[in-house]
């Protein structure tokens, strides 16, 4: 690799031939085309770009919760990347090629651990409708009790059968205790893994999502 301080026409980028030119920190660059390699994938890395898929679409698929959810990641990573390195450490079940994503341990938000918010799920007896209850916040002072009351209820409900999933972000407040929450009629009938996390409603804070088992919601 060359350094090139300077030049009659500047700073060059691109390739030309078997040279690719480079600006880094305002210093030109030259190096190799770099070439594809003729050797065939191990095994260990097709099931590392195999998980890598698995995850990224899954949590691509939860974007609008992910985006919700994970206030908290470091400035170089969006919300979903932060959700595909957590998910792949720890979600990931199955032994090669058969990987797939342990539905009970997804965290959907990856804030502070929240309190015991003894949370009910209860399909009602028609109508495919899901009655949510939980308890709002009774500890620490009344301008605590307060700010945590106003919190954001964020609630989903993912249809196994289907790969599809419906949310409820923000319609209720954590001081409300309850939601009853329309899933598609099209739901009913066969099983939904269920989550609930809080947000903050100002935007800036988000607690750890709450995996509530499978519930199935009756027309």
């Amino acid at each position: 690799m060359g350094k090139v301080k300077s030049g009659v026409i500047g700073k060059v980028t691109g390739s030309v031939g078997p040279v690719v030119f480079s600006v880094v920190n305002g210093q030109q660059v030259v190096k190799e085309q770099p070439t594809k390699s003729t050797k065939a994938a191990t095994q260990s890395q097709i099931d590392v770009r195999e998980i890598f898929r698995l995850t990224t679409e899954a949590m691509n698929n939860f974007a609008d919760v992910i985006n919700t959810g994970y206030r908290i990641h470091k400035k170089a990573n969006t919300p979903v990347n932060t959700a595909v390195k957590y998910h792949i450490k720890n979600a990931i079940t199955g032994i090669s090629p058969d990987f797939a994503l342990d539905f009970t341990k997804v965290r959907l938000s990856n804030g502070a651990e929240d309190q015991d918010n003894e949370v009910q799920v209860k399909a009602a007896d028609a109508g495919a409708i899901m009655n949510i209850t939980w308890s709002p916040d009774v500890s620490g002072s009344q301008k605590n009790r307060d700010l945590r009351n106003t919190d954001l209820a964020c609630i989903v409900f993912y249809h196994i059968a289907k790969g599809r999933y419906i949310s409820s972000i923000g319609e209720v407040k954590r001081g409300t205790g309850k939601l009853d929450m329309k899933v598609p009629n099209s739901f009913a009938g066969t099983p939904m893994h269920a989550w609930i996390f809080f947000a903050s409603e100002d935007g800036t804070k988000s607690f750890r999502s709450e995996y509530l088992n499978t519930h199935t919601a009756k027309l």
